[in-house]
């Protein structure tokens, strides 16, 4: 079960070139196979976070580099099903992780 997300940006405005990484906290450790992907509300555009570390721990790592007209103040993923799992998020159990964000509306700057 998906904890939060945070990033690793204080808050304030997002300019061009700027690396984006997210983390997606889960109450258990997960094991990662494939490519999840978070998606990311910059503005008014719709982008994907890529999955870039975390397997074998509760925080799984995402980044996204913005383009040039990806400049805002405003960063947040864009709905409770944001987080896919690529081909598998699971615990040690074999289980597959619960995706959902429930707190979708809130920016996640750190």
């Amino acid at each position: 079960t998906v904890v939060g997300v945070t990033s690793n940006l204080p808050s304030g405005l997002l300019t061009a070139g700027t690396t984006i990484y997210p983390r997606v906290e889960f109450t258990r450790v997960v094991t990662v196979t494939g490519s999840p992907r978070l998606l990311l509300q910059i503005g008014a555009r719709q982008v994907y976070a890529t999955y870039s570390s975390g397997s074998g721990s509760t925080v799984l790592t995402f980044n996204y580099t913005t383009a040039s007209t990806h400049t805002s103040a405003d960063l947040n993923y864009v709905a409770t099903n944001s987080l896919t799992a690529g081909t598998s998020i699971q615990d040690a159990m074999l289980n597959n992780a619960t995706l959902l964000i429930l707190d979708y509306n809130t920016k996640f700057f750190n």
